[in-house]
């Protein structure tokens, strides 16, 4: 009686949940892309702001320090780019809730309470885990691409010309699509604005990539003084070695692979001859 209970509350409460969160998403989706948010977001965080007393300093320090963190990390998880608009924050811990209610609905039907809380903390935690493990493909896919924009720009800047060509030369090389995009919006911001600082700064906010801070600093420099050989012929060694422990690591897997396969066509071979001896023996009324 119990049971039937909780699960009709539990019912309950996803299909409230559920076109709450659709209706965000669709209010979100119809606003206009605002990339000086995620800008702002991580301003507000460098900012030394002194806890205030009460509920307003409570909710100044603590909420809105959580929610310009979590859009900033939306923003490097490519979360924006997947969705092809810029996420709030708050429809990330929507989608988080209902996961964690669906997966602990889940788990308290096959395991009960206990079911239901490790249910609703897979749930709550999964989006976030894909996100990451997404980013982490991402960020390998790039390597290559950025041993070649760095060929490219020294190469370029060898020959005399200026850094926003050769940043169009790279952006045709780059093979990863994100990447590829992202670049085309510096591009264009450099040449809207001619704020070098600001569009690098957003560009940055884009990726959580080493090899992006390092670009972006190499692509400074460039601006600064005018020279960049140095500095992207000491990067360029650096990507090299890890592009080779990337290749070291699919070698591994791809080893991995063969041993599984290997070990698969061994255990069926196995099993066939077993079951040829077995049926043999019935055939003679060994058993």
């Amino acid at each position: 009686m119990i049971f039937s209970e909780i699960i009709k509350w539990l019912s309950r409460l996803l299909m409230l949940m559920i076109p709450v969160l659709i209706g965000i998403v669709i209010y979100r989706k119809n606003q206009q892309e605002d990339e000086e948010k995620v800008l702002k977001a991580r301003q507000e965080l460098l900012k030394d702001v002194t806890p205030k007393k009460g509920l307003a300093g409570f909710y100044k320090s603590n909420y809105l320090k959580h929610y310009n963190k979590t859009q900033v990390y939306l923003s490097q998880m490519g979360v924006n780019y997947l969705m092809k608009r810029m996420v709030d924050p708050i429809e990330y811990i929507l989608v988080k809730l209902v996961l964690a209610a669906v997966f602990g609905f889940c788990g308290f039907g096959f395991f009960g309470l206990i079911g239901l809380v490790i249910g609703a903390a897979f749930g709550y935690m999964i989006l976030k885990v894909l996100l990451e493990i997404n980013n982490k493909k991402d960020n390998e896919c790039m390597l290559e691409d950025f041993v070649s924009i760095y060929e490219t720009i020294m190469i370029k800047t060898e020959a005399g010309i200026f850094l926003t060509d050769s940043l169009k030369t790279c952006y045709k090389s780059v093979e990863n699509k994100r990447l590829k995009k992202e670049l085309y919006h510096l591009m264009m911001e450099i040449t809207a604005q001619n704020n070098i600082t600001e569009a690098l700064s957003k560009f940055q906010l884009k990726f959580k990539n080493v090899h992006i801070n390092e670009l972006c600093s190499v692509i400074r420099q460039g601006y600064e003084t005018g020279s960049v050989t140095n500095a992207i012929a000491n990067v360029t060694k650096h990507l090299s070695d890890i592009q080779k422990a990337v290749e070291l690591r699919c070698n591994q897997k791809l080893d991995n692979n063969i041993t599984k396969v290997q070990m698969v066509i061994l255990l069926s071979i196995m099993v066939v001859v077993i079951y040829g001896i077995i049926t043999s023996m019935s055939d003679f009324n060994i058993f």
